[in-house]
C-alpha cells in the first residue's frame, strides 16, 4: 500500500473523545506532510489495531503503522462527510452537489465507465457506485444522508462501552473504541446529529478556509485550534493577512 506511517516517541497524552473536533483535523489531512504532521499531533489512526488477529499472531509482537494510501482515503471521506453535514445542516442544496461532485471518481468496470466513491470500511478502501439520485433537493439531501450513515457505520464497529474503575471501590461505564480513527467517525456521527437537531448553532464552515467544524462556543468562527495550541491556526492566519494589508495601506498612502 505504499509508504507506512510509523508510531514514534509521542509528546503529552490527550484524551480523544473530548476533543470534538477531531475529524476537522483530519479533514484537512490532503497530502503526506499533513498526514505526518496529524500523527504527531494526535496519534496514529490504528490500521495495525483494525486487522483480524490469525491465531499465528501475537498481539505484543504488532509494530503498528498506518498505510498512508489508507490514511489520505480515510481523511478525504471524513472531509465528503463533514461537508454533506454542513450542507444539511443549513439546508444547502448547492453545497451537498458540490461535495458530491467533488469527491466521485470513475473507475472501469467489465469495459463500462462507472461513477462512485471510493469509502473506506476499517482496513479496506471499496468503490460504491454513485446512483444519480432524482435531481430534486430531496433526491440530493437522501443521498448525502446515506452516504454520511454508510461511512459512520461501517466505521464505528469497533466502538463499545466498558465498565471501567474510576476510583477505589467506584466502578462506571466508558466508551472506549479499537482504534483513534473509530473514534474519529463516532465524531463524524455526533456532529451529523447535533447538525440535525441543532442545524447552523451546531455545525459551521470556518471563515478562513472553509472546513467544517463542530460549534464548541457562540462566538467561534474558525477552526478550532489544534491539541495543545490555544489559537486557531486559520484566526492568526486571517489576523497576520488583515495585519499586512494595513502595514500595504498605509506604506502606499
Amino acid at each position: 500500500m505504499g509508504d507506512v506511517l510509523k508510531p514514534k516517541q509521542l509528546g503529552e497524552p490527550y484524551s480523544p473523545w473530548e476533543n470534538r473536533n477531531l475529524p476537522n483535523a483530519l479533514a484537512k489531512v490532503r497530502d503526506s506532510r499533513g498526514a505526518i504532521r496529524f500523527v504527531e499531533r494526535y496519534g496514529l489512526l490504528g490500521y495495525d489495531q483494525l486487522v483480524p488477529l490469525t491465531r499465528f499472531d501475537e498481539p505484543n509482537q504488532r509494530v503498528g503503522g498506518d498505510p498512508l494510501p489508507w490514511v489520505l482515503a480515510h481523511a478525504a471521506a471524513v472531509r465528503m462527510a463533514i461537508h454533506l453535514i454542513a450542507g444539511l445542516s443549513w439546508k444547502d442544496e448547492q453545497l451537498i452537489r458540490d461535495t458530491l461532485t467533488n469527491h466521485q471518481t470513475f473507475v472501469n468496470v467489465n469495459g463500462k465507465r462507472r461513477a462512485g466513491f471510493l469509502l473506506p470500511q476499517g482496513t479496506d478502501i471499496k468503490f460504491v457506485e454513485f446512483f444519480r439520485p432524482p435531481d430534486t433537493s430531496a433526491g440530493f439531501r437522501d443521498l448525502a444522508t446515506h452516504l454520511v450513515r454508510k461511512l459512520v457505520n461501517d466505521n464505528t464497529t469497533g466502538i463499545r462501552f466498558a465498565l471501567s474503575r474510576r476510583a477505589a471501590g467506584v466502578l462506571a461505564w466508558a466508551m472506549t473504541a479499537r482504534a483513534l480513527v473509530d473514534c474519529i467517525w463516532w465524531m463524524v456521527g455526533e456532529m451529523a446529529v447535533a447538525g440535525s437537531d441543532e442545524g447552523g448553532h451546531a455545525v459551521r464552515l470556518c471563515e478562513e478556509c472553509g472546513m467544517p467544524f463542530r460549534v464548541t462556543h457562540a462566538r467561534q468562527r474558525f477552526c478550532p485550534p489544534d491539541q495543545f495550541s490555544k489559537r486557531s491556526l486559520c484566526e492568526a492566519r486571517r489576523h497576520t493577512r488583515q495585519f499586512r494589508q494595513r502595514q500595504r495601506e498605509k506604506e502606499g498612502s
